[in-house]
């Protein structure tokens, strides 16, 4: 999504109430999003075999975050949000908030575009009152079911909610991978018989590559073989992966030579989106 325009994920919001039983059908959820573009609203119920649910699609375009989540670019932060109420701890279970009972006061939700968990000054937020102003915790509890007048406001009995998620823009070539092209690995031992590497493969902004991308190796050398030779494919996930190839290395391998190792990183789809990348190393191989 970091290269192509038009690449599609499906964002799906499940809605229950406090008592966990799906919320009302035509319940409006709202979204926003950091980068790409996001339908703006769906209402629940629409869907034929499950309540509480409704689904929109996030489509890849400009804009695309250059500083994401954690400092990295192509981190697009997602926001859902409804009218609902704030928690307690229903320690009667009476279902009603009662004097002593904890609750979660909350501020006006906001898109923590940083990942720093507080509300900086350029991150949307659900302006809720629709004042302008990006407010705190009001002291009081916002919810319906209120026995203690000290801490509820009869006018104030609904509040923004909202679920934050995360898309990784990732790119299609990978511009993170370490050991970088062209290192010499560590020796393959005639002694030992066995040698494991490591890689880590991300794209040009250490993210994860995008999802399906298969990385294949191969080793050239007399006597060295890769054990258990698998084709390693990118889930769908939010930091890079770590390879692991396990290098056997038996008695016509010459010492002194230098095998060569070779990863095959190939991303899917047409145009941009799908890449070719081809990295060496080189093994050399020791009494």
């Amino acid at each position: 999504a970091l290269n192509t325009d038009g690449v599609t994920v499906a964002v799906t919001a499940r809605l229950a109430d406090r008592f966990s039983n799906p919320v009302a059908d035509g319940t409006a959820v709202s979204f926003n999003t950091e980068g790409g573009h996001i339908l703006s609203q769906c209402q629940t119920g629409t869907t034929a075999t499950e309540s509480g649910v409704c689904t929109v699609n996030w489509v890849s375009a400009n804009p695309r975050p250059t500083i994401g989540l954690g400092g990295r670019a192509g981190r697009s932060t997602l926001l859902a949000m409804a009218i609902g109420e704030e928690s307690f701890v229903d320690l009667n279970g009476n279902g009603a908030f009662d004097p002593g009972e904890p609750f979660t006061d909350l501020g006006e939700r906001f898109r923590d575009d940083n990942g720093n968990g507080v509300y900086d000054a350029s991150e949307f937020f659900y302006d809720f009152n629709n004042n302008g102003v990006h407010d705190g915790p009001d002291g009081i509890f916002n919810g319906v079911l209120c026995n203690d007048p000290a801490r509820c406001d009869p006018s104030n009995q609904s509040t923004g909610i909202a679920a934050s998620s995360l898309i990784i823009m990732a790119g299609s070539t990978p511009g993170g991978i370490n050991p970088a092209a062209g290192t010499t690995l560590g020796n393959a031992s005639k002694a030992k018989g066995l040698v494991t590497y490591f890689f880590n493969v991300a794209d040009v902004n250490g993210n994860p590559m995008p999802a399906l991308t298969t990385v294949d190796a191969t080793v050239q050398g007399t006597g060295l073989a890769l054990v258990a030779a698998k084709q390693y494919i990118y889930p769908c996930t939010t930091e890079p992966i770590t390879l692991s190839y396990n290098v056997s290395i038996d008695s016509t391998a010459v010492a002194g030579s230098t095998a060569l190792f070779t990863l095959d990183i190939k991303t899917q789809g047409t145009g941009n989106g799908g890449v070719d990348t081809t990295v060496n190393y080189y093994i050399p191989v020791v009494p």
